[in-house]
């Protein structure tokens, strides 16, 4: 799978989130999207916002507007988003720094022997491919 045939899956899970979201009460704007490789930017190296394969959204209450800035405000829509397709991963569940408002696809895809591989995210997987790094 290429990176554009991935940007474009993306893009048409997003749509889903965005639903969702309304149907559940909560306003969502756009935050980060693409970041320029070349320039210094807030994410990490090598960060699916690079690839375009990553957003970051606003959530707020419809109710009252109020930001919802926590991971924990954003679990219910990164549960949903994760349910879209096993390559749909919420930051909230990201180990070293939890990043509630970020949504990214293909994360979770490996190359082996050249091939893109599905390989659910499970702590037995995860040992895994600690024990081969």
């Amino acid at each position: 799978m290429t990176v554009r045939e991935l940007q474009s899956m993306f893009l048409g899970y997003l749509p889903l989130l965005y639903q969702y979201a309304e149907k559940i009460g909560i306003e969502l704007t756009l935050g980060d999207a693409y970041a320029d490789p070349t320039i210094n930017h807030k994410h990490r190296k090598g960060s699916y916002h690079e690839k375009r394969l990553a957003q970051d959204l606003n959530a707020f209450l419809k109710s009252t507007g109020k930001y919802l800035n926590k991971t924990s405000d954003h679990e219910q829509l990164g549960i949903f988003w994760e349910s879209l397709h096993p390559l749909c991963v919420w930051g909230g569940r990201f180990k070293r720094i939890k990043d509630g408002n970020h949504y990214s696809f293909g994360e979770g895809l490996i190359r082996i022997r050249g091939h893109n591989v599905i390989i659910p995210r499970t702590a037995r997987t995860e040992q895994l491919f600690k024990l081969a790094a």
